[in-house]
């Protein structure tokens, strides 16, 4: 507060409370200043913001959860002005009746700052492997292990799967232990420009709620499609048969269903690729900004309106 304090801002824009606070809401709140907050995850509802326990997605907020977040419900009335990264994750933000101040939520989705290749990626070459890729944290939700297990029953002959990220430590030696090349190659940290140019599909096998997995549109700015799980805010990013497709469920059977489907009936991949580079353009910087714009000026304009009936209620009180 006191570097908010210092530079004296027209609105204070909030992004990731996990790690941090919700107690800075009141606190800016108290001085005046207009609160614009975006929702990343299920923090203001759920103890872990994950909205997944005990191995399975929660259909509806535990005891624990009810009990824990009760301030955080109660704190998130300051807030003035609410942006989410989906749609799917505000409908269960505002079902746990968090941010009851605020009228509705802007859906304004993650900004892409990778830079389109500018032309369309034809696919695996006839009679090669398809190249699957997964790049993201490597730990148990993320459902690494159901991509590699669905690959496996396929045969490294059809498939080969490129891993980048890192994660928990137990979990991704006992998975490259397991799977070895030339089925999957882990690769560590690469660079997305890298990770990329050796990818014709990038699957997202994630068995939680994902809110919405920027790694989606990234892989669209290169001419990527991607296969996602018809969870979170997945459905919102791919245009199933479009960009992409949606399997129903996280499960090794359903994702080894999906990817055969491109093995027995190859799709258009040339123009898979093009509705890719076109949909990156939803998410680009300028785009994003100028949303974020409008919803900065939408608080303010509407923190203004108020200040002014207040100022005009004490008035004719006196």
């Amino acid at each position: 507060v006191r570097i908010v304090e210092r530079e004296s801002p027209d609105l204070v824009h909030i992004h990731n409370v996990l790690g941090f606070s919700c107690a800075v809401w009141p606190a800016l709140a108290r001085r005046g200043w207009p609160i614009l907050q975006t929702l990343h995850d299920y923090y203001a509802a759920c103890c872990n913001s994950l909205m997944y326990n005990n191995g399975k997605i929660c259909a509806e907020r535990c005891l624990r959860c009810r009990v824990f977040c009760r301030p955080r419900l109660r704190l998130s009335r300051h807030v003035n002005g609410l942006t989410s990264v989906s749609l799917r994750l505000w409908e269960r933000i505002k079902l746990a009746g968090s941010f009851a101040g605020s009228r509705q939520a802007r859906v304004i989705y993650n900004c892409n700052d990778e830079q389109a290749i500018g032309h369309p990626r034809p696919g695996p070459e006839p009679g090669a492997p398809l190249r699957i890729g997964f790049l993201g944290r490597i730990e148990p939700v993320k459902g690494l292990h159901i991509l590699l297990e669905a690959s496996e029953r396929i045969g490294s002959d059809h498939v080969r799967v490129q891993v980048s990220g890192t994660g928990t430590q137990a979990y991704a030696e006992g998975l490259r232990d397991r799977f070895k090349p030339p089925l999957a190659n882990f690769l560590g940290h690469v660079t997305p420009v890298d990770f990329f140019k050796d990818v014709d599909i990038l699957v997202v096998p994630s068995l939680l709620e994902e809110p919405a997995g920027r790694v989606l549109h990234e892989a669209y700015s290169f001419g990527v499609p991607v296969i996602g799980m018809r969870l979170g805010g997945m459905p919102e990013l791919i245009r199933d048969g479009v960009t992409g497709y949606l399997a129903p469920a996280p499960n090794v059977e359903g994702l080894e269903v999906s990817l055969r489907r491109l093995l027995d009936s190859p799709p258009d991949w040339l123009g898979l690729s093009r509705a890719c580079l076109e949909e990156a353009k939803r998410f680009e910087f300028g785009v994003i900004f100028a949303e974020y714009r409008d919803a900065w000026n939408d608080v303010l304009n509407r923190h203004g309106a108020a200040a002014k009936r207040t100022q005009n209620r004490l008035v004719s009180a006196s």
